[in-house]
């Protein structure tokens, strides 16, 4: 455990003392600054002040495990207003309530979403559940993970709200793409211009389909889950909760579901992989996707991972997602 100025320290040094995401949530780019930020939100909403950081991370916004002087370990996640305004992230930690009172693994919220005192972000607060990486190439492991993505669904209907629709990224109207989630991806580079092309398509058979919205989880990727005696222990990243039809929702886990940071195998599914986290999906959900659900979903498929394909771009040889896109395309006749 180090402190929570060393836990911040850490994280902009391993962004080569990049302090964009720093700056958006507390308008700073100081980590003594932001640890006493931080330190004053928790003696103010949890009733006890910061020991140390067991864990910190960086994305789209900053994740770090604090150890409280009161010995409790709780998570705080400073967001990025941009992605989601106050009220709407109070609609997602409602809906992440709900489904922890039904016993859904999601961890328990504490406190929040908080502005941020000094800056234009907001904090939320939740408990720490912590457990096992998975691999979900394993096929016990996806199955767990498309069934668990039907239950979601399921639980979350009495929660669907206008609120949890994304304003940072409309699968239907407005840019084709979302403004990139980090400075670390450029979409202005033209030899990406084939994905724009296969995305574009994709979304016109998107486009006015009537399906009802559902929420679900934008990111149901192994990455934010973690596994104890083989079954889901945590569901992280409650803020990409989203309202979407459902052919959508299961098409962005099918293609997303594998993708880890932490385990040294690969981000992407295969074509078979993802047609076995459908039909588990279907099973899980207990009736299969109508032949214009079908049509909906291999659509979905092509738009959403080709987002992730626009981040991984760069000038070289193709990832693996970009490989992934174009079987895809393929599949979905484009």
């Amino acid at each position: 455990m180090v402190t929570l100025e060393a836990a911040i320290a850490g994280l902009i040094a391993n962004w080569n003392g990049d302090t964009t995401v720093e700056q958006r949530v507390f308008a700073s780019g100081d980590p003594a600054a932001i640890d006493a930020c931080v330190e004053g939100v928790c003696r103010a909403v949890l009733g006890a002040g910061v020991e140390g950081s067991i864990f910190a991370e960086k994305s789209v916004g900053i994740v770090v495990g604090l150890r409280l002087e009161d010995g409790r370990d709780v998570v705080v996640k400073a967001h990025q207003s941009w992605q989601r305004t106050l009220e709407q992230e109070a609609a997602c930690v409602r809906a992440q309530a709900a489904l922890h009172a039904t016993g859904f693994p999601a961890p328990r919220p504490l406190a929040g979403p908080v502005a941020v005192p000094s800056g234009p972000g907001h904090l939320t607060f939740e408990e720490y559940i912590d457990g096992d990486l998975a691999d979900a190439h394993e096929p016990s492991v996806r199955m767990a993970m498309a069934n668990a993505l039907a239950e979601l669904v399921r639980l979350a209907v009495p929660h669907a709200s206008s609120e949890l629709a994304s304003t940072w990224w409309d699968w239907f109207a407005g840019p084709l793409w979302p403004r990139p989630h980090s400075t670390l991806f450029d979409f202005s580079q033209p030899s990406g211009a084939w994905i724009d092309d296969l995305g574009a398509r994709a979304r016109s058979r998107l486009t006015g389909w009537p399906g009802e919205r559902v929420v679900g989880h934008g990111d149901w990727s192994v990455k934010n889950l973690r596994f104890r005696d083989g079954r889901i222990a945590a569901v992280y990243d409650w803020d990409s909760l989203c309202l979407l039809p459902e052919a959508c929702i299961a098409a962005a886990g099918a293609v997303h579901f594998p993708a880890t940071w932490y385990l040294p195998v690969p981000k992407a599914p295969t074509i078979e992989e993802m047609e076995a986290f459908l039909a588990e999906y279907e099973a899980a959900r207990g009736l299969a996707f109508t032949r214009a659900e079908r049509r909906v979903f291999d659509a979905a498929t092509v738009y959403a991972i080709g987002y992730t394909a626009r981040c991984e771009h760069r000038p070289g040889p193709e990832g693996e997602f970009q490989r992934l896109l174009r079987a895809l395309a393929v599949r979905a006749g484009f």
